[in-house]
């Protein structure tokens, strides 16, 4: 399937213009227009869906991080305490 795409590909684009290869195929271009949109839309929803996983996890870690100091001064002055 590759060779026969590479064999098209370079078919289209060595051919001489008196031969009008061009002219066989025309592609119109509203249907990348449309799919680019829609992509384009799609794109912009996983973005937000990732950015949103991102800020929930930056939370969860500062809730993390918050109970570490509160352990950690629980401890100290429970051992300070007990040096007295």
């Amino acid at each position: 399937v590759g060779l026969w795409a590479a064999a098209v590909s370079l078919g289209f684009g060595l051919a001489p213009e008196a031969w009008h290869v061009h002219d066989l195929i025309r592609v119109p271009s509203w249907p990348h227009e449309l799919t680019g949109g829609f992509l384009s839309i799609l794109l912009v929803f996983r973005t937000d869906q990732a950015y949103q996983r991102f800020w929930e996890g930056r939370e969860r870690w500062a809730d993390v991080a918050g109970n570490v100091r509160s352990v950690t001064r629980e401890v100290v002055l429970a051992l300070e305490g007990d040096a007295r």
